[in-house]
């Protein structure tokens, strides 16, 4: 029975096979989607579902609806959005698809608690899923309509990609628009919806969350001003593929509460923190 697990758990995560269970990963350790899961499916998954395969070429189409959009958005020409002085280029993750595949087995719209790794200690996650007719839609539409609907929330944001009102869920949308997402990976699952319908799940991890408290991105004068590495050719106004990114560091938008130095300096010397900082084509989906 163990080499039977063991080989499961091999099977899931096969060339880089570590303990999810790590304290310092999650804030609880048995929080984490991977922990002491052996891949079955959930409780509300019904008996027909199954993982859909996401090819190469499916990988690189979801890669590239993300990084459409993020070109666009970067540009300072779409809607009123300002220029990003330095997004990222996504790219495809496999560990992170892996571990976005465990959260889809649970045939739920809510996140999982966490899903961080050795590599990426602050991961994102973001969820959906599409009722279809058999036989009616291929993979590459469901996909480009679930992106596009994440997408289609920019209509409910600020310029400055607040909340219009407080109503208004723009979280989706923010997370696509995270300057430091530089990896993603999908999982997709498929299960009957009564006799002529499907439903299909879609979970997508990146590499850095986005959180409230900062600026999904920097604006500049100009788009890609501070991609150090230049911009990408494909997508121009994203950073090329080289450029280096922190997508653990926390401090970068945090203020701490401001002292009065006078005062302070009688306990100890001044003490001064540096903050850390790193050496219209485009028509909306209508929805299916």
């Amino acid at each position: 029975m163990l080499a039977i697990f063991l080989a499961i758990v091999l099977t899931i995560f096969p060339a880089h096979s570590w303990d999810y269970c790590e304290e310092h990963w999650c804030s609880r350790p048995n929080d984490h989607v991977a922990c002491n899961n052996n891949g079955s499916f959930g409780p509300h998954c019904q008996q027909e579902a199954r993982l859909m395969p996401l090819s190469s070429q499916l990988q690189q189409f979801i890669v590239h609806e993300v990084n459409f959009y993020r070109n666009q958005v970067a540009s300072g020409r779409f809607s009123d959005f300002g220029p990003a002085h330095r997004m990222a280029t996504v790219r495809w993750d496999p560990e992170l698809a892996q571990l976005a595949e465990l959260a889809a087995k649970r045939c739920s719209l809510s996140a999982d608690i966490c899903r961080n790794t050795k590599r990426f200690k602050h991961v994102g996650q973001l969820t959906g899923h599409v009722i279809f007719s058999v036989g009616r839609h291929n993979d590459m539409k469901l996909l480009r309509h679930k992106i596009g609907n994440w997408f289609a929330q920019y209509k409910r944001a600020t310029s400055q990609l607040g909340a219009a009102d407080p109503i208004s869920d723009i979280t989706s949308f923010r997370q696509l628009m995270q300057e430091r997402a530089t990896y993603m990976g999908c999982g997709v699952l498929r299960q009957r919806r009564l006799q002529r319908w499907h439903q299909q799940f879609i979970v997508c991890n990146f590499a850095r969350e986005d959180a409230a408290h900062e600026p999904a991105y920097e604006v500049a004068p100009r788009a890609a001003a501070g991609c150090k590495s230049g911009p990408n050719p494909k997508y121009p106004h994203l950073c090329a593929l080289e450029e280096h990114y922190d997508v653990n560091a926390v401090d970068r938008y945090y203020k701490k509460p401001v002292q009065n130095i006078k005062e302070h300096s009688k306990k100890s010397p001044l003490n001064i923190k540096i903050l850390y900082n790193e050496p219209k084509r485009i028509k909306v989906l209508k929805t299916l």
